[in-house]
This record gives C-alpha cells, sequence and structure tokens, in this order.
C-alpha cells in the first residue's frame, strides 16, 4: 500500500511538473503586446521567443528520453525543474533581447522531461492503466494552462505590469522543485544494461527509418500542433483585432481552447481509441479543424458572438487528436522501441509548432500595412491574420488528404485497432 500511494505521489507531481512548464511555454502569448513592448519586438522577433524555446525543447526529447532511462528521474526532473526557473528569471530581467532569447532557450531545456517524464512513470507504475492515466496527465497539463494564463494576465492587469505574473510563476517553480525534492524518490534507478546498450543502434535504426512513424508526426502537427501555435501566441490579438473584444475577453475566450483539449482527450480517446477506430478518429478530427480554422479566418464579426467560443471550444476539442496519433504509432512499435517511439513523434510535432510560429509571424510581417500604435508598436489588420490563417488551412487539407489515403496492412496491430 506505501509503495502504491508513493506511485501516485510521484504521478502527481509530475504532472504538476508537466503542467507547470505547459504555462511556461505559452505565458508569452498571454503577454503579447507588453512582451513585445518591453523589448521594442517586430512579430517575427516575438515569434522567435517561442521559436527558440520549442526548437530547443523537441530536438533534447530523444536524449532526455535515454537520460531519464539511464539515471532515473529524480535526477533529471529537479536539475529541468531548476532551469525552468533560471530560464524564467533571466527572460524575465534580460537587458536585451539577445539575454532574453537566452532565457527562453534554458527554459526549454527545463522543460523537455514534463511529458516524458510523467509517461516514463507511468509505464512503470500503473502499465495495466497506462491509457487512462496518460490521458488523465495530458488534460491537467492543459487544465494548469487553461486555469493559470488568466490568472496570470490578472495578476498583471492588477499590478500594472507582467513582470508580477512571471515572478508568481518564478515563485510557484520553486516551491515546486523543493516539494520534489522532498518527496519524489524512485523506488529505484533504471540503468540500462550492456545489452541493450550493444542493440541501442538496431533499435534507433528500426524506428528512424519506418515511414508510419513519420505519418503520424504529420498528424500531430495537424492536430494539436496548429492548435496550440494558434492559442499560445496570436489567438489573443486576431480575436482582439477581428471580433473587437476586449484584450481580457479575447484572453478568456483562448482559454476555451485548452478547455476543448482537457475535454477532448479524454473523449476522443473513448469514442476512438477504445473502440478501435483511431484513423477515423484523426480523419474527423481533421476534417472539424478545416471547418473551425475556416470559421474563424473566413467568418464575418458581425456573426451573433455565441459563435466564437463554441467554434475555439471546437477547435481545441478535435486538435486534442494528438492523443490518437501518438496511440497509433504506440501500437506499431514493440516494448522495446514504444519509448523511442513516442519521443520520435513528440519531437517531430515540437519541431513543427515553432517552424509554424515562425511562419506565421513571417507571413504577418511580410503583409503588415505600416500601421503602429502611439508607442510604434507594429499593428496588424485582419487580413494580415486572415493571410496567415490561410497556411494553417492549407497544411490542414494536406495532412486530411495523407489520412483519408493512409492504410496499414492487414496483419499489423494498428491495422486491427484502426479498423
Amino acid at each position: 500500500f506505501k509503495e502504491k500511494s508513493s506511485s501516485y505521489i510521484h504521478w502527481i507531481l509530475l504532472s504538476i511538473f508537466f503542467g507547470y512548464q505547459f504555462l511556461l511555454r505559452s505565458s508569452v502569448g498571454t503577454f503579447t503586446n507588453e512582451i513585445r513592448q518591453t523589448f521594442h519586438l517586430d512579430s517575427e522577433q516575438f515569434a522567435n521567443l517561442a521559436v527558440y524555446t520549442m526548437l530547443t525543447y523537441s530536438i533534447l526529447q530523444i536524449p532526455f528520453g535515454i537520460l531519464l532511462d539511464k539515471v532515473g528521474i529524480r535526477r533529471v526532473i529537479l536539475p529541468s525543474l531548476a532551469f525552468c526557473i533560471i530560464g524564467q528569471y533571466l527572460f524575465t530581467h534580460a537587458a536585451s533581447y539577445s539575454m532574453a532569447l537566452l532565457g527562453r532557450i534554458i527554459l526549454g531545456i527545463g522543460c523537455v522531461p514534463g511529458y516524458i517524464g510523467v509517461i516514463k512513470l507511468i509505464v512503470e507504475c500503473f502499465p495495466e492503466k497506462s491509457s487512462l492515466f496518460i490521458g488523465i496527465s495530458s488534460s491537467f497539463g492543459v487544465l494548469f494552462t487553461a486555469a493559470g494564463n488568466p490568472i496570470i494576465k490578472w495578476i498583471s492587469l492588477h499590478y500594472n505590469t507582467w513582470f508580477a505574473s512571471s515572478h508568481c510563476m518564478i515563485y510557484t517553480g520553486i516551491v515546486l522543485l523543493i516539494t520534489c525534492f522532498l518527496l519524489l524518490h524512485p523506488k529505484q534507478t533504471v540503468v540500462m544494461s550492456q545489452t541493450d546498450t550493444n542493440n541501442l543502434g538496431e533499435r534507433i535504426k528500426s524506428v528512424f527509418f519506418n515511414y508510419k512513424i513519420y505519418i503520424c508526426a504529420l498528424f500531430v502537427i495537424g492536430t494539436n500542433i496548429i492548435a496550440m501555435v494558434f492559442a499560445d501566441l496570436w489567438a489573443p490579438s486576431f480575436l482582439h483585432t477581428k471580433y473587437s473584444i476586449s484584450e481580457l475577453c479575447a484572453v478568456s475566450y483562448t482559454q476555451l481552447i485548452y478547455t476543448g483539449c482537457i475535454i477532448g482527450t479524454l473523449v476522443l480517446c473513448v469514442l476512438f481509441n477504445g473502440i478501435n477506430k483511431i484513423l477515423l478518429g484523426i480523419r474527423l478530427s481533421l476534417l472539424m479543424m478545416l471547418f473551425v480554422l475556416s470559421f474563424l479566418a473566413y467568418g464575418n464579426p458581425s456573426w451573433p458572438v455565441f459563435y466564437l467560443p463554441i467554434a475555439l471550444f471546437l477547435l481545441g476539442f478535435f486538435g486534442s487528436a494528438d492523443v490518437l496519433a501518438f496511440s497509433c504509432g504506440a501500437s506499431m512499435s514493440t516494448p522495446k522501441t514504444a519509448g523511442m517511439t513516442a519521443s520520435l513523434i513528440n519531437s517531430l510535432g515540437m519541431v513543427g509548432e515553432p517552424i509554424l510560429q515562425w511562419v506565421m509571424g513571417k507571413v504577418l510581417k511580410m503583409n503588415w500595412d505600416g500601421t503602429v500604435n502611439a508607442s510604434g508598436l507594429q499593428l496588424y489588420s485582419t487580413a494580415n491574420y486572415e493571410t496567415a490563417l490561410g497556411i494553417f488551412i492549407k497544411l490542414t487539407i494536406g495532412v486530411f488528404i495523407i489520412a483519408c489515403c493512409y492504410r496499414v496492412k492487414k496483419h499489423t496491430q494498428v491495422m486491427d485497432s484502426a479498423y
């Protein structure tokens, strides 16, 4: 009983860390104008704050996965939390744009084991209920962000500076670090055997040369990554510009994307993964993503306002279909390559996120009409945002076509779970 209780405590702590690092990564979108004003950034420079973080996060996925297996969870999570705190502090108090980028890079390093760490713990401690616990942890991560962003926005408005919100996130990280130091005690140190080390090259080859893994990564990009790029950076300013709602209301509406992700993560797993309809769920989700993105980009601002929160909720709901893509990838792997497969899909998906963030910032800058506010900050029109969102719509169409053409051989495990 004591051992089981300890496993639950570890799972809760790692789930909180997953949510915490998720909030840190996405918080720049909550303070778009404030951060741009502080560092005097155009859209491309601002997008790079997220790009550098996500590139670091995605590139280090597989190395950190191997490190978790070699030295154990505690020895990876504690330094990572420290990196998160240091990175956020450097970013907040940066005297230059270069220092701000350095802070975001350090933050990205600290965030790396957030997702794969909790998955590793679940597989080790709750193997028979791994899908359920992964779904709950994923939902909690989004919930942490959905609840946290309005809170830190309110704090910034209350104290009239985004620095106050950043300090609150830093203090939260310190408390979490101390708690993990006291309570996160691994039952054993996981070390690769000599046989595992000798066969590692063959295992890597079997995963990296499997084209189906890359298709699964495309499914992740076409669903969750598109939804998160929109929510993390540009949704509040887009909604404020096109639909003439207040900035605070725009931030609150944006949280509906995260709410949709929370609910969708669990519902889609039950409806499709649970009844062996993975590919059907992915195709349906991509189709709905296409409809919702088109509505947001080209819808008439004079339409009833209640359409907007519904559309944002659905964007998050069907954007959570990345869990089906991970299930699809896991089902075609062996027990000895399942972790590496998930890491590869996750890293490829995360590489797609900063690329899309950069593309959207670049498109906005290229189509900017020269309008600035009283402080000289570049202001983008509704037409600018519609052009940028058009890139997402075209990408979704392409991934949807691939999903419709994608077939799996009948003898494979994926085929059995997909049909």
